[in-house]
Parts: structure tokens; sequence; C-alpha cells
């Protein structure tokens, strides 16, 4: 679904919080859910290898009540849920 930032050179950022913005419905439908393609979009933005989509998936479903619930950027909790998690902090952009 995504191809990587093209055109305006807002980087991976700007293009995390686009994709966000614009798919934030079907974002929260597909963590609800456990899997889909928004979920597979948003980890291929966060740099994750495919093998691990299944698994960011299902974090952000397990999540789901602080992510979508709680007040504050889903960006930032995005990132924190990532980084709680040892194998997708490893893979997913090198966070370390």
């Amino acid at each position: 679904m995504y191809a990587g930032s093209s055109g305006g050179g807002g980087g991976p950022a700007q293009a995390r919080e686009a994709f966000v913005e614009n798919s934030l419905v079907a974002i929260k439908i597909d963590a609800a859910r456990g899997e889909g393609e928004y979920l597979n979009a948003l980890a291929e933005l966060w740099g994750c290898p495919s093998e691990d989509y299944s698994e960011f998936a299902s974090t952000l479903h397990n999540h789901y009540l602080s992510l979508f619930n709680q007040s504050g950027p889903v960006l930032d909790k995005i990132d924190s849920i990532i980084r709680s998690q040892s194998n997708l902090k490893a893979s997913c952009l090198g966070v370390n």
C-alpha cells in the first residue's frame, strides 16, 4: 500500500503523520480486529520487516484501549508501544 515517501520530501515522520491522519478510522478498525492492510501499511511506515507485520498488528490490537481511548498523539503512542516490545524495538526502524 505504501511505497515510501515520494514527492515533497517530507520524510518518514511526515509520511507516518499524513497516513495516520488520513486513515485513522480504518486503522482503528484494523487494530480492533488485530489485522488488516492499514496495519500492514503502518508497520511498513515504521520500517518493520514484512515478517514482523503480524506481531506489529497483534501488538496494536493488544494496546487498542491505550492507543485510541486515551488522549495524546497516536503517533507518539505507537512509538512508545513499539519501544515497549523487544522484537519490534529491534526490528522496526532500529529503535533502541
